[in-house]
């Protein structure tokens, strides 16, 4: 998958710890709370505004694209 947007390392601990729970309940998962530190192991946010990919057995036809 390709994504196009934007990149930012995110700062704010209270999204960070938003994220890494949304990280936890989805892949049953318990990541240590000092990991994403931003200047030791980055969290980052991506803005996207579109997003493309290919199924290897659908090449030659019509490829996904989404647009947001």
């Amino acid at each position: 998958m390709i994504v196009d947007g934007g990149a930012a390392v995110e700062r704010d601990p209270d999204r960070i710890a938003a994220f890494l729970d949304a990280t936890d309940l989805t892949y049953h998962e318990n990541i240590e709370r000092r990991l994403p530190d931003p200047d030791v192991n980055a969290t980052v946010k991506i803005t996207s505004v579109s997003a493309f990919s290919l199924d290897d057995a659908g090449f030659t036809q019509m490829p996904t694209r989404w647009a947001w």
